[in-house]
């Protein structure tokens, strides 16, 4: 099957870069970008099936004329969460791409992917640029909880909005760290290779 042939990755990013809109899917383009440039081999990482969000790979058709990842980059999306725990046998460390990813209504139509709870405790956890979406977080108290004991797990934490590094303190205890997002990190010539294959035609 797919999951048996994954050869195994560096890092594994779990991001929702199937994501329909262009701001979701560029920022994790980016991130793959540069983390490949840094000379790490990079595992994309989705969703399980079983969640709220109903992205798929067709989604990415909306946004790319031809999807920019090589298939071998590519891991097939899980059933379930629990699944998921294979990757262990396949990624070194695991880091949660930029993006409202730990906004409380999209963390759990994600299905509570980024709590990274199926991933062991003796892989890196890393979180890089991650947005609340919100100067504030909202949300039903236990799984609040849930979520500051799976943010505290994490090796590193980083955030793309200033009042995040507020909230990571005041709300899960969390030293976070101010930064750029993926975007702004990623050389023009990312950028310039998709935009060469568009078919829209600009008189400049």
């Amino acid at each position: 099957s797919d999951k048996e042939q994954i050869a195994k990755h560096d890092i594994g990013l779990v991001s929702n870069y199937y994501a329909g809109n262009f701001g979701g899917s560029l920022t994790q383009y980016a991130l793959y970008n540069v983390l490949m440039k840094m000379g790490y081999s990079v595992l994309m990482i989705e969703h399980p099936k079983d969640c709220a969000s109903r992205t798929n790979l067709d989604s990415m058709n909306n946004i790319y004329l031809e999807i920019p990842y090589p298939k071998k980059d590519m891991a097939p999306m899980y059933e379930t969460r629990q699944e998921m725990y294979s990757l262990n046998s396949i990624c070194d460390s695991f880091v949660v791409g930029s993006d409202q990813l730990f906004q409380y209504t999209l963390y759990q139509m994600m299905g509570k992917m980024v709590s990274l709870d199926w991933v062991q405790d003796s892989k890196q956890k890393i979180a890089y640029a991650a947005s609340f979406g919100h100067g504030h977080i909202w949300g039903d108290k236990k799984e609040l909880q849930e979520m500051k004991y799976f943010l505290q797990k994490y090796d590193a934490f980083s955030v793309r909005e200033n009042q995040a590094v507020e909230i990571c303190r005041n709300e899960f205890g969390v030293d976070a760290e101010w930064v750029l997002d993926p975007v702004f990190l990623c050389d023009k010539e990312c950028f310039m290779r998709l935009a060469n294959k568009s078919q829209v035609k600009w008189k400049e």
